[in-house]
């Protein structure tokens, strides 16, 4: 009788200390905030992001951004909706002004070799992913994916 009391006990104190770790630091589901507006990147006259020198270009609108929690760190992932179809080879790359606590990337993409339609905003969404180690998210607050014309943050 007494043994069970106090698993009894024992139980509601453990369920009664799930509400801290819901809103702590532990929880990795509360590692980052839903993204917010940010600048986009400095663009050129040609529309390529300053400093770019494997062609591609900023796409021009980044429109959603998500971060996951995987085995060793996170999946980075982000929408972003060029201005037309065709757009291929999209990747998010580091950016040259990163800080410790500030990890940015741009949203790049290389440009349709015809001209293409713009056709409607769902047919022309592109997704691109990349990993961060946990070792790169370790003093990291907050996290950018730049477009041209936006950009989009998610804060610890």
């Amino acid at each position: 009788m007494r043994s069970g009391m106090m698993m009894a006990m024992a139980a509601v104190m453990v369920v009664a200390g799930c509400a801290t770790v819901r809103d702590s630091r532990v929880n990795p589901f509360n590692w980052f905030s839903s993204a917010r507006p940010a600048a986009g990147a400095a663009v050129s006259a040609t529309g390529t992001a300053t400093g770019r020198t494997d062609g591609r270009v900023l796409v021009a609108q980044v429109s959603s951004l998500h971060i996951e929690r995987a085995s060793g760190g996170a999946i980075l992932r982000a929408v972003g909706l060029p201005a037309t179809q065709g757009w291929y080879q999209a990747g998010l790359t580091p950016a040259a002004d990163s800080t410790p606590d500030n990890l940015v990337y741009d949203f790049v993409l290389a440009a349709p070799v015809a001209v293409t339609r713009a056709g409607s905003p769902a047919s022309r969404e592109i997704q691109v992913a990349t990993f961060i180690s946990e070792a790169a998210l370790e003093g990291v607050r907050s996290l950018t994916v730049r477009g041209a014309t936006n950009g989009l943050t998610t804060r610890r």
